[in-house]
């Protein structure tokens, strides 16, 4: 994590280090949470459907909901590949590098 919040004399300040950090921690947070999020909805899916008595009209809406809940959670699998394809075709090494957990301005340099 670099030098994130500590001085050279051991007080802590806030650097341009912290950065990295702080968005790899708001990310995995956010990865987290949507996948729970996609989950709860499959569910949610599922118990509409199953108790949507033969309806059309509220079987079509569960398999809406079900069809996005799955494409989210698809997407949130994904997030990581297609960060590490955008860093691939751009050049861009610290896009890479913090899909895989390095985190810091060193390898953006």
């Amino acid at each position: 994590m670099g030098n994130c919040g500590v001085n050279l004399d051991g007080s802590l300040v806030a650097t341009l280090d912290c950065i990295f950090p702080l968005i790899f921690n708001v990310i995995f947070w956010a990865i987290g949470l949507a996948g729970t999020v996609a989950l709860f909805m499959i569910v949610f899916a599922g118990y509409q459907l199953l108790f949507s008595g033969g309806d059309a009209k509220a079987v079509d809406g569960a398999r809406k909901t079900l069809t996005f809940a799955v494409l989210g959670l698809f997407l949130v699998f994904l997030s990581f590949l297609i960060l590490n394809i955008i860093s691939t075709v751009t050049g861009v090494a610290c896009l890479g590098d913090i899909a895989k957990g390095n985190i810091g301005f060193a390898s953006c340099q």
